[in-house]
């Protein structure tokens, strides 16, 4: 599955927007199954000489809230905080962490790993991206939000 090129539409990308952050898309993977009606993401790392690719993971969280709102509360919490902030999907194979310097930056590490991993087929890809907090914090989760209509 590629993400959608330019933005949106494109091949497997569900028609919506992308989320860029240089080293990690965003993207809602389109289609809805009616027994199953959650919201969906699919996630693409790149870093130097490394792609991985999550097809579609359910983008709500192992403690309740949607991905969007993990990133809302980290925009809240501009001033910083001690320690980290872990958001883990539902299959288990979506994992941002989230740290605070104190100084100006947040750091999120974003770390896939296919299902397969639980059949004994193990792989896992991660990058780490900094945001600014308060604003820039703010204006991802309404990004993500949009991107997967959550």
């Amino acid at each position: 599955m590629a993400p959608p090129e330019g933005g949106e539409g494109g091949e497997g990308g569900g028609g919506g927007p992308v989320v860029d952050l240089g080293s990690v898309l965003l993207w809602s993977p389109g289609g809805i199954d009616p027994d199953y009606p959650l919201p969906k993401v699919a996630v693409r790392l790149r870093a130097d000489g490394m792609e991985a690719l999550l097809p579609e993971t359910v983008a709500l969280g192992l403690d309740g809230p949607a991905l969007p709102d993990f990133l809302a509360d980290l925009a809240e919490s501009f001033q910083g905080w001690v320690g980290v902030h872990v958001w883990e999907s539902l299959d288990h194979d979506l994992v941002v962490t989230a740290t605070h310097d104190g100084r100006g930056a947040v750091s999120l590490r974003w770390e896939i790993a296919p299902w397969s991993l639980w059949k004994g087929h193990a792989w896992r890809a991660s990058v780490e991206v900094d945001v600014e907090p308060g604003e820039a914090m703010r204006k991802l989760a309404e990004d993500v939000r949009e991107a997967l209509a959550v």
